[in-house]
């Protein structure tokens, strides 16, 4: 820059060097940030889905576990049935025993199971778990016309 004798100013010029630093400062930190917001949501998105695909196959297990139930003939005692099924890094441990249930009246509902199953997986480093259960009552599943390839 000059000024009105025709010299040129320095410390204005230093000064434009320290503003268009500055701003190339501020810049490049709003970038960062942008980058690490979309690798964030990236992240999100990656285990939304794979916690929408283990709450699918909960509930796909626990339905089928549900229906086999509904072979079992009437009082008939089951005893307590646990099995494991690893599917995709996912260990899903299904467990059905007997419940005791009573009425108002205090009479015992008989035939009834609690089936629960419980997934298991490892999620960038932290131990993850979903489960899900119900109550069974196996003539109510045997009487269900199985339509659309679902059979006890």
């Amino acid at each position: 820059m000059t000024d009105m004798t025709g010299r040129t100013s320095k410390g204005v010029q230093a000064f434009t060097l320290l503003e268009a630093l500055l701003a190339m400062l501020v810049f490049s930190l709003a970038v960062i940030a942008l980058v690490e917001a979309i690798n964030q949501m990236g992240l999100a998105a990656v285990e939304s889905q794979m916690e929408a695909a283990v709450q699918s196959r909960l509930d796909d297990h626990l339905l089928l576990t549900t229906r086999k139930l509904g072979a079992v003939a009437p009082g008939t005692a089951l005893h307590e049935e646990r099995r494991a099924i690893t599917e995709a890094r996912v260990l899903y441990n299904i467990v059905v025993k007997s419940e005791e249930v009573k009425n108002r009246r205090g009479e015992r509902l008989a035939d009834l199971y609690r089936v629960k199953v419980t997934a298991s997986w490892m999620d960038d480093g932290r131990a993850q778990e979903k489960s899900v259960e119900s109550l069974v009552w196996p003539p109510l599943h045997a009487a269900v016309s199985y339509q659309g390839g679902i059979a006890p």
